[in-house]
Order: structure tokens, then sequence, then C-alpha cells
């Protein structure tokens, strides 16, 4: 197959055509989410969206701190995202992070999509400390290279999930989601830029639409409460750029989804 502008020993193209069109559907029903009004919210149980999660930091030096995350998006080559559910009867932990950036991804700029957490070097060759390399990028997606290379549960895995040795596979949302088990971080990796040719017959990359803030949390944890107080804090930060986001609460208790609000 060809993807990127490169040829791969790879069926993720022939074996993919029904797979983009669902993803399709998950990028349509995402793209509604700012249009809904609160009386709708439950529309959207048990909906697919992918996110781009977000740790608390203490400092302004995260790039999201600083601009509108949409524009920050169109400027990134590959990005990590995770599948999960924006309301479920049960417990879903499908993402890394409390916080997250809810992203409509059109089709053609999924790229990857793994059950589990495959450390993917997104900055690979543009690090501060080291010489810029235009082309690690790239080389890592081709090779399957990862940010923990050493981990032996991780090298195992990534054998089973890369049997051609490169991170261009492809999974249904339905597939991804069932095999995450609700418990477990996946990851599905996206082309950020617009313009790429990634498949074969397909459309080039289009812009990724930023459509909302996602928080998950717990209630009644008092030990927790810290970090539910730093991640209303980066909720704000973020808000600051991005105020036109609707912010959905995925609140837990006892291992069920007790509220959903906007």
């Amino acid at each position: 197959m060809r993807i990127l502008g490169k040829n791969i020993k790879s069926d993720i193209f022939n074996d993919s055509y029904l797979e983009l069109r669902r993803w399709k559907k998950v990028y349509r029903k995402t793209l509604l989410i700012p249009q809904t009004s609160h009386s709708l919210k439950n529309s959207f149980r048990d909906n697919l969206a992918l996110i781009h999660t977000l740790r608390y930091v203490t400092d302004n030096n995260s790039p999201f701190f600083n601009g509108k995350a949409e524009d920050l998006f169109a400027t990134w080559d590959i990005i990590s995202t995770s599948l999960t559910r924006l309301q479920s009867s049960m417990y879903d932990r499908n993402q890394w992070a409390d916080v997250g950036l809810i992203l409509a991804v059109p089709p053609q700029n999924i790229i990857g999509t793994f059950h589990k957490d495959v450390w993917f070097p997104n900055h690979a060759g543009n690090k501060s400390w080291e010489t810029k390399n235009t082309y690690a990028l790239t080389e890592s997606y081709f090779n399957g290279t990862s940010k923990n290379p050493n981990d032996p549960k991780l090298k195992k895995y990534l054998k089973s999930a890369m049997p051609d040795k490169t991170y261009a596979t492809m999974m249904s949302p339905e597939s991804l989601i069932a095999k995450s088990n609700g418990i477990k971080h996946n990851e599905v990796l996206i082309v950020g830029k617009k313009d790429v040719n990634t498949y074969a017959e397909f459309p080039p990359t289009d812009r990724v639409k930023v459509c909302g803030i996602y928080f998950q949390y717990e209630r009644g944890v008092k030990h927790k409460l810290p970090q539910y107080h730093q991640n209303r804090k980066l909720i704000e930060k973020l808000k600051q750029h991005n105020p036109d986001l609707p912010v959905i609460e995925h609140a837990v208790w006892g291992g069920d989804i007790s509220a959903f609000s906007w």
C-alpha cells in the first residue's frame, strides 16, 4: 500500500475501507456536539469520540495555554488520541488523563489504531536538546519505533499489534472500544496537518476540529480532591483561549456514571 507518500508492507488500505466509513460516522456525530442544546445532551449517550488528553501543569509552558487549541493541532504532524465514550451506564477509562479536548477527526486523518498505549514518539526529531531531524517522525511511524522500546510488555504487545513492524494498522471504532474493555488506555494516531496524502484513492487530510472539553472525575473520593481542583484550573486555562467550547463532565460514582453536564 501507499500511505503518506511512501510504499510500505501493510494491508491497512486494502482492508480498511469499511473501517474508515465507520470512523466517518464518529466524525460526523462529534461535529454536532457544539450545536446541540443542553436539553438534548442525552442524545449523545454511548457516543464514541476521540480525545487528546492533558495533564495539569504548574507553569505556563504548555502550548495550549498560549493560543487556540484547534490552530495548534493544525501545526502538528501526528497526534496521539484515545477513543472513549462520552456517556455510559458503566465506568469507562480508555483515555490517559482526566481532562482532554474532544476532536472531530476526518477518517483519512487516522493512520493507526491500538487498544493499548503504544508510546508513539510524537515529538521525535523536534526536541529542544537534540539536533532537529525532520525525517525522524516519519521513520518512527514506518519502523514501529516506540518512546519506550525496552519495556518487555510493550515490546510483546507491539510485536502482536504490528506484524509488519509499522504503526499502519486499522480497527473500526467499535472493535477498538470493545478490545479496550473500558479500563485500558487505547491510542489512535491521527495526522494534524491539512492536505497530506495519506491513503490512495482517498482525499487528503483535512482540518481537525475541536468540539469540546472533556472532564472525567470520581465523586466522593476525598484523597483525590487536590487533583480534582487542579483539573478544574486546567479547564479554566483552556477556556481562556477556547471560550466557545462546551465542557462535558463525566462524573463517576461507585463504578457508575452519575452525571453528564455541559
